[in-house]
């Protein structure tokens, strides 16, 4: 069950920390990411270049003029289904992760449970109505359900 993992960017270069970006990307060698760039006007891009440069599934998509976080989300797809044989797309949107979480605490959490996030987004996938032909699936929800699920647990003890 291969799954690729898109992540948009746009504008985000103060939260963006190359060598914590490389560590936790490191964890999860076996995921293709694709780390779109919607048009930032800061250094987001050159960042997520030198990310790319060090890390071997990671690839990076350009876009130049700027694009609904859908479309760039498919853009990426577009160029994770030309590369690789993947059965399943996650995405990951900057924007919607919660800003008193962080993009870094978020991917720590994606990098030590990306399995089971992977796994939950799959079963929870719907049919999609986006032009590729793998369905979507929104990694910052499976995270909030998972992160919700462990609250209850602790609850429950």
């Amino acid at each position: 069950m291969k799954t690729g993992i898109i992540i948009v960017f746009h504008n985000y270069e103060n939260e963006l920390h190359p060598k914590v970006l490389v560590n936790q990307i490191q964890k999860i060698v076996h995921v293709p990411l694709c780390l779109v760039n919607n048009d930032s006007k800061d250094e987001t891009y050159d960042i997520l270049k030198d990310v790319r440069d060090l890390c071997q599934n990671v690839s990076v998509v350009n876009i130049k003029k700027f694009k609904s976080d859908m479309s760039a989300v498919r853009a990426g797809a577009r160029f994770l289904l030309s590369q690789y044989q993947l059965k399943h797309l996650g995405y990951i949107n900057t924007n919607l992760i919660s800003s008193n979480l962080g993009f870094v605490p978020f991917l720590e959490v994606f990098a030590a449970y990306h399995n089971d996030i992977i796994s939950m987004g799959i079963s929870n996938q719907k049919p999609s109505k986006q032009k590729t032909t793998q369905p979507l699936f929104s990694v910052v929800d499976e995270v909030q359900k998972l992160k919700a699920s462990f609250q209850k647990e602790n609850i429950l003890q």
